[in-house]
């Protein structure tokens, strides 16, 4: 029983550092593409394709359409994506968005904007989270083997 405890800890930890590592890189990417404004042309609550638990009510996510304001290129690409949620609690996050929007434009592919928002604080936490998973685990095993 220990050790699954331990194996637990571990595969949360081993997990987070992981997802979190991933969305640093991305964001740091991101950055790397040149920013130019778009204007927010629609702003729609959608029934969430993610998959994730919760009731219907709360399955919502929000669909952000912008439009780059110099070439007309339309997209609705957003990192991170939307957080799922009521109804209320997405129109409320999408209100944060002002008419227009500072979005990344991808230098391999003009036609690709993404609309990159938040920080890297969250990130950290789960970093964060994840090396104390891991260290959490590896003293449980640990205690478990001296024993």
């Amino acid at each position: 029983m220990i050790f699954a405890i331990a194996a637990l800890f571990l595969l949360i930890g081993a997990g987070a550092i992981l997802a979190a590592a991933r969305h640093i890189r991305r964001r740091k990417q991101l950055l790397q593409w040149r920013e130019v404004t778009a204007v927010i042309v629609e702003r729609e609550v959608v029934t969430a394709k993610r998959p994730g638990g919760g009731a219907p009510a709360f399955r919502k996510e929000a669909n952000l359409t912008f439009v780059e304001e110099d070439s007309g290129i339309r997209s609705s690409a957003i990192f991170p994506e939307s957080p799922i949620s009521d109804e209320r609690t997405i129109q409320r996050w999408m209100e944060r968005f002002p008419e227009r929007v500072p979005v990344r434009k991808d230098p391999d592919d003009s036609q690709r904007l993404v609309l990159l928002h938040g920080g890297l604080g969250l990130y950290y936490f789960i970093l964060g989270t994840g090396c104390l998973s891991l260290v959490i685990g590896f003293a449980i095993l640990a205690l478990a083997l001296i024993r």
